[in-house]
């Protein structure tokens, strides 16, 4: 009996250790932030999802020291937008670079975009050291064509070179998944984290200032 009640309590425990350990599922719609409340076109979206343990940095190409990112309707399409300072509800024409930095680490998930007609890129970010990275092609990417299976994250950085927009973001934590993903190419990884410093700078000086 007492062997018996052993096993239980130590499989409770482990199962409340991977439970503590393990990140939940989270979408991003930005139309309602952590607790529920909505979000109105134009809003400025950093620390509305501090409670899902995200916050979100924004740098402006045209504008860099007033850099905004705000929640952006597309027709019915709401997305998270950098914010033309001379038109607030609308994109920045000039592009720039959102950073989702997550409190915990993820290695699945998914997003769609629209890339206002120019290019784009998301990087994957472990501990500020590169993990992997894509340009952005198709209207919606799912992470583990880019990552393989397993490798894990803890900041996306997104970079739109026009007035695009992201939407749909969602992450997960798959328990169990192994890593099977290939390493960048090295000039290919430099040029990824020469991206991730520079952001890196514009997210420590916000910080700075704050």
């Amino acid at each position: 009996m007492k062997h018996k009640l052993t096993t239980t309590v130590l499989t409770a425990c482990l199962a409340l250790a991977l439970m503590a350990g393990a990140a939940h599922a989270l979408t991003f719609d930005f139309q309602t932030d952590s607790l529920g409340n909505a979000i109105a076109p134009g809003e400025v979206i950093d620390y509305e999802y501090q409670n899902d343990g995200l916050t979100v940095y924004t740098y402006n190409n045209a504008t860099p020291a007033q850099s905004m990112g705000i929640a952006y309707d597309a027709g019915s399409t709401r997305g998270l937008a950098v914010s033309d300072l001379n038109s607030p509800v609308s994109p920045e024409s000039a592009g720039g670079h959102f950073i989702f930095a997550f409190d915990q680490t993820y290695n699945s998930g998914s997003f769609e975009f629209d890339l206002g007609g120019g290019a784009g890129q998301v990087q994957f970010v472990l501990g500020g050291a590169l993990v992997g990275l894509a340009d952005l092609v198709s209207p919606s990417l799912v992470f583990s064509d880019v990552l393989g299976s397993g490798v894990e994250f803890d900041t996306l950085a997104f970079v739109l070179s026009t007035g695009g927009y992201v939407e749909g973001l969602s992450v997960d934590y798959t328990l169990g998944a192994t890593s099977t993903a290939t390493t960048p190419e090295p000039i290919t990884a430099t040029l990824g984290l020469m991206g991730i410093a520079a952001l890196s700078s514009t997210v420590l000086g916000r910080r700075r200032n704050a």
